[in-house]
C-alpha cells in the first residue's frame, strides 16, 4: 500500500509538472510568434517608405500600425523611437515598462544612413491565455482524466491486495489445519510399522510413511513460503547428529522413488558429528534439495554428499548427475515459481529451492550452486557452527 500510494503521488506530479511545462511552452511559443509577426509588420512598411520618394513620417507608420492590428483584432500597446545619428528626434504610442507582462523589442531597423527605428510592445499575458483558451481546456480536462484513472487503478490495486490477505489468511488457515491429523496419522504409521511383523505389511506402513513425510514436508514448505512475506521464521536450534539427520532424509526418499535406480553416497570429513541447527527447517532443506536431485533426473542418477567443517563454520555439498540447471535460470533461481522445461520435467510448483535459500540465509549461513545444464549441479549449504 505505502509503495502504491509513492507511485500514485508521483504520477499526480509527474503530470502536474508535464502540463505546467506543455503550458509554459506553448505561452512562449505564442510570444514568440506574435514578436515576429510584429517585426515583419514593422520591416513591411520600413521596406515600403523606402521605395517612395516622401519624408519618412512616423505618424503614419503608426496609423498603419493600428489599423494592420484592429483588422486582426489585436490590443498591443506599443512605442515607436525615430533616432537620427543615433540620437532619438521623434516618438509616439505609449510608455512600455519593463515590468509589463511580456515586452518585445525590437531590432533597430534602418531607414536611411542617418535614420533609423525601434520598436517596444507589450503581448499582455490575457491575450495569450485567451488565445490558448480552448487547448488549455482540452489539456487540463485531459488531465483530470489521467489523474482518476490513476486513483481509480489505485483503489482497485488496494481493493484487489485486501481481498488476497484475505484469501492468503483463509489459505494459510485450512493448511495449517490439516498439520494436526496428518502428524497424528504419522505417528499412528510409524508405530504399527514397528509392531509389524509381516515383512510386506511393515513395508507398505513404511512406504506410506514416507509419502506422508513427504506431504509434510510440502505442506511446511508452502507455509514457510507464505509466513516469510511478513513475519520472521522461529527457528529452535539444538545439537544434532548431522549424518543422522542425512540419513533420516536418504531413508525417506528412498521409499519415495523405491521404483527409481540411482546411486547415492555420503562421504563425512567432519571433525564433529554434533551440529547447532534446527533439525526439523535443516532437514527440510536437504529433503528439497535431494529430492530435485531426484526429480529432476534420469534413471541411474548419482549423487554425492560431502560433509565437512572448518573451525568457524560447515559445508553441505550435494552433487548430482542429473540435467543441470539451464543458463537462462540460474539468475532466477531462488524466485518463487521459477521452473525449467525440460521435456521430461515433472509438476512443481517453484517453492522447493525459494524456501530452502530463505531458511539458510535465516540461520546465518548461505546457499550457492554450480551447474552445467546436461550433466548435473552441485549446491553447497554453508552453515556457522
Amino acid at each position: 500500500m505505502k509503495v502504491a500510494s509513492i507511485i500514485l503521488i508521483v504520477g499526480f506530479l509527474s503530470i502536474i509538472i508535464n502540463q505546467g511545462i506543455w503550458i509554459y511552452n506553448m505561452k512562449k511559443t505564442y510570444y514568440e510568434d506574435y514578436s515576429l509577426f510584429f517585426n515583419n509588420l514593422l520591416n513591411i512598411y520600413v521596406q515600403q517608405e523606402r521605395v517612395g520618394s516622401l519624408p519618412f513620417d512616423l505618424f503614419e507608420m503608426d496609423k498603419y500600425l493600428q489599423k494592420r492590428l484592429d483588422a486582426l483584432n489585436l490590443m498591443f500597446i506599443y512605442k515607436l523611437e525615430l533616432y537620427e545619428n543615433g540620437r532619438m528626434v521623434n516618438t509616439i504610442g505609449c510608455d512600455v515598462k519593463k515590468e509589463d507582462d511580456y515586452v518585445y523589442i525590437s531590432p533597430c531597423i534602418k531607414i536611411s544612413d542617418a535614420l533609423s527605428l525601434q520598436c517596444s510592445t507589450v503581448i499582455p499575458s490575457s491575450f495569450i491565455i485567451g488565445k490558448m483558451k480552448r487547448i488549455n481546456d482540452i489539456s487540463c480536462w485531459a488531465m483530470v482524466i489521467s489523474i482518476g484513472c490513476l486513483i481509480y487503478l489505485l483503489l482497485n490495486i488496494l481493493k484487489r491486495e485486501k481481498m488476497l490477505k484475505s484469501n492468503m489468511l483463509a489459505i494459510y488457515g485450512t493448511i495449517h489445519d490439516l498439520k494436526s491429523p496428518l502428524n497424528l496419522t504419522y505417528l499412528l504409521i510409524s508405530r504399527f510399522a514397528g509392531k509389524e511383523c509381516d515383512e510386506a505389511k511393515k513395508q507398505s506402513f513404511l512406504n506410506c510413511k514416507a509419502q506422508l513425510y513427504t506431504l509434510s514436508n510440502a505442506i511446511e514448505t508452502l507455509l514457510s513460503v507464505l509466513k516469510m512475506r511478513d513475519l520472521p521464521i522461529s527457528y529452535k536450534k539444538e545439537y544434532v547428529d548431522l549424518v543422522g539427520l542425512i540419513n533420516s532424509v536418504v531413508g525417506n526418499l528412498s521409499r519415495l522413488y523405491s521404483d527409481k535406480h540411482f546411486v547415492l553416497s555420503i562421504e563425512n570429513e567432519l571433525t564433529t558429528e554434533w551440529v547447532n541447527v534446527d533439525p526439523f527447517y535443516l532437514g527440510n532443506c536437504i529433503t528439497n534439495l535431494l529430492d530435485n536431485s531426484l526429480k529432476y533426473s534420469d534413471e541411474n542418477v548419482a549423487i554425492e554428499i560431502f560433509l565437512e567443517n572448518s573451525s568457524d563454520e560447515y559445508t553441505i555439498t550435494i552433487k548430482d548427475t542429473g540435467w543441470g540447471i539451464p543458463a537462462k535460470l540460474t539468475k532466477k533461481l531462488f524466485i518463487q515459481s521459477c521452473r525449467g522445461d525440460h521435456h521430461n520435467q515433472p509438476r512443481g510448483h517453484g517453492l522447493g529451492l525459494l524456501y530452502t535459500a530463505r531458511v539458510i540465509k535465516d540461520m546465518g549461513g548461505s546457499l550457492a550452486f554450480q551447474s552445467v545444464e546436461g550433466k548435473g549441479c552441485t549446491f553447497f549449504i554453508t552453515l556457522p557452527c
